[in-house]
C-alpha cells in the first residue's frame, strides 16, 4: 500500500474498500476510484464511479471484472493553497493544520511515483526550506495585522479631529444666533423709539392748533416730522424682519452642524470596532506565532518524509559498491530469515521467493551472479514469464556462412573446420572458441534488498 494509493485485487463480492490513507484526506472530492488496466480509445485511464458509505469506505457503483486490481488514490491540489491568509481568510490552528498536509499530502503523491517532481522543489533539503517559509508567514501575518491596527486607530484620530471641528462649526453657529437676536432686540428699540417721537409730534400738533397765529405753521412743522418718524418706525420693522431672517438661518446652519456631529460621532465609533477587531486579530496572530516553532515544525516534518521514504522502499533492491549491507537493509542472497523480525518486507513479497521452513521464516531474493532484466507482464517481449522467476542462459537462434572446399582444399581461414570428406559441403563443424557462459562486460556490485 502507498501513501496516495491503495491497491486492493478483486475476487468477487461486495464492491467496497476502505479509503485509509496516510494523514488522511482534506476533501471528499480529492478521492477518485480506477481499476487497473481500464483505459479509454485515447489511451487514457477510466475512472469509475462511487459512494461514500461515512468517511472511511467507498462503494463503486457498476461491476468490476473478477481478478483485477481496484486502486483508490488521493490527489490534492497543486495549484492552489488550501491555507490562503493574504486576504481575509480565517487564520486559526485548524488551518493551519490543512495546510501542512496539504505539503505533506504532495509529498506523498512524490513518493509514490504518481508526480515526477514538486513545483520548484527537488531536494529534501528545499522542502524543509519550503515547510519553514511557511511557518514564518504566520509571523508576517501578525505583523501585518499591527499594521492594519494601526491605520484603524488613525483613521479614529481623523474621525475624532473632524467631531472637534464640527463641534467648533456648530459653536460658531451658535454665536451667529446670538448675534443675529442681539441686532433683532435693537432694531425693535429703534421701533419704540421712533414711536415715542410720533406721540411727542402728535402732542406738539395739538398744541400748536390752540395756537392762533403759529398754529398752521407749527402744525405742519409738527406734521412733517410725524411722517419722518412714522417712515423711521417702518424702517426699523423692515430692520426687525431681516434679523428674523437671520436667527432661522442661525438655527438652521445650527441644526446641520448638531447632525455632522452625530455623523462624526458615527465614524468614531466604527474606526473603534475596526480597531478593536485589528488588535483581535493580531491577538490571535501572536498567539499562533508563540506556539509555531519553526524548527520543531521541521523537525516533525523531517521525521515524517524519513518515516515514509523509509515505508516506500521496503522491497525495494538496490546495488552498492561495497561488501557488506548497509543498515535497512539485508544483503539479497536467498537466505531464509524471520517473518515476525521482517514483517514489512514479508508483507510486501511474502514467499515469491522461497517459503523458508514454511512457518517462521521466508526467503529473500537471490540476485548474486545475475543479470536483472524487467518483468514482461503481459508486453509479450517474454511472454508467459511467471513474476519473481529465475532464467536460465540462452543462445538466440541463427547461422554462420563460411567458404566450403574446393577440389580437396579449404580458402584462407576456413581453415579451422571438419567433418565431411575432402571436397564436399555437408557436415561442416567450426572449431570451438569462447568461455563458459554468454555475457556482456559487466562489474560486480552488492545487491541489497530493504526491509
Amino acid at each position: 500500500m502507498g501513501l496516495s494509493r491503495l491497491e486492493y485485487p478483486y475476487t468477487g463480492g461486495p464492491r467496497t474498500f476502505a479509503v485509509n490513507f496516510a494523514l488522511g484526506y482534506l476533501n471528499k472530492e480529492d478521492v477518485q476510484v480506477y481499476v487497473q488496466g481500464e483505459l479509454d480509445a485515447l489511451g487514457d485511464q477510466i475512472f469509475r464511479a462511487f459512494t461514500w458509505n461515512g468517511d472511511a469506505e467507498v462503494q463503486v457503483t457498476d461491476a468490476i471484472a473478477v481478478d483485477t486490481v481496484v486502486v483508490v488514490v488521493r490527489t490534492v491540489a497543486r495549484d492552489q493553497l488550501v491555507l490562503d491568509v493574504s486576504g481575509t481568510a480565517s487564520f486559526t490552528r485548524a488551518t493551519l493544520v490543512r495546510g501542512f498536509k496539504q505539503v505533506m499530502m504532495t509529498v506523498h503523491e512524490f513518493l509514490d511515483g504518481r508526480v515526477a517532481a514538486f513545483d520548484g522543489i527537488s531536494t529534501i533539503q528545499d522542502f524543509l526550506i519550503t515547510v519553514q517559509t511557511q511557518v514564518a508567514r504566520s509571523v508576517v501575518q501578525a505583523d501585518l495585522a499591527v499594521a492594519k491596527a494601526a491605520e484603524a486607530l488613525a483613521s479614529q484620530l481623523a474621525s475624532a479631529v473632524s467631531a472637534a471641528a464640527a463641534l467648533v462649526s456648530q459653536t460658531s453657529a451658535t454665536a451667529s444666533a446670538s448675534t443675529a437676536t442681539t441686532k433683532a432686540g435693537e432694531a425693535s428699540t429703534s421701533a419704540s423709539s421712533a414711536s415715542s417721537s410720533a406721540g411727542t409730534a402728535t402732542s406738539k400738533a395739538a398744541e400748536a392748533t390752540g395756537a392762533a397765529g403759529v398754529a398752521g405753521t407749527q402744525a405742519g412743522i409738527a406734521s412733517t416730522k410725524a411722517g419722518e418718524a412714522l417712515a423711521s418706525q417702518t424702517a426699523a420693522g423692515v430692520s426687525a424682519v431681516v434679523a428674523v431672517d437671520k436667527a432661522a438661518a442661525a438655527l438652521i446652519s445650527q441644526n446641520a452642524a448638531a447632525a455632522s456631529a452625530v455623523t462624526a460621532s458615527t465614524g468614531a465609533n466604527t474606526a473603534t470596532t475596526k480597531a478593536s477587531e485589528a488588535l483581535v486579530s493580531r491577538n490571535e496572530a501572536e498567539a499562533f506565532a508563540a506556539v509555531v516553532d519553526p524548527a520543531s515544525y521541521a523537525t516533525a516534518a523531517q521525521g515524517a518524509l524519513a518515516a515514509a521514504v523509509s515505508e516506500m522502499m521496503v522491497g525495494q533492491i538496490a546495488f552498492y559498491a561495497m561488501n557488506t549491507a548497509p543498515p535497512g537493509t539485508l544483503k539479497a542472497n536467498g537466505a531464509a530469515v524471520s517473518r515476525a523480525t521482517y514483517a514489512r518486507l514479508f508483507a510486501r513479497i511474502g514467499i515469491v521467493h522461497g517459503a523458508g521452513n514454511g512457518s517462521t521464516t521466508f526467503n529473500l531474493p537471490d540476485r548474486r551472479g545475475e543479470f536483472i532484466r524487467g518483468w514482461d507482464d503481459g508486453r509479450g517481449v517474454d511472454p508467459g514469464r511467471v513474476f519473481g522467476s529465475a532464467q536460465a542462459g540462452g543462445l538466440q537462434a541463427h547461422t554462420h556462412t563460411y567458404v566450403n572446399a574446393i577440389n580437396g582444399s579449404y580458402n584462407g581461414a576456413n581453415a579451422d573446420v571438419s567433418g565431411g570428406s575432402n571436397g564436399s559441403n555437408t557436415n561442416r563443424v567450426t572449431g570451438s572458441t569462447g568461455g563458459g557462459e554468454t555475457r556482456p562486460r559487466n562489474v560486480a556490485d552488492l545487491a541489497v534488498i530493504f526491509f
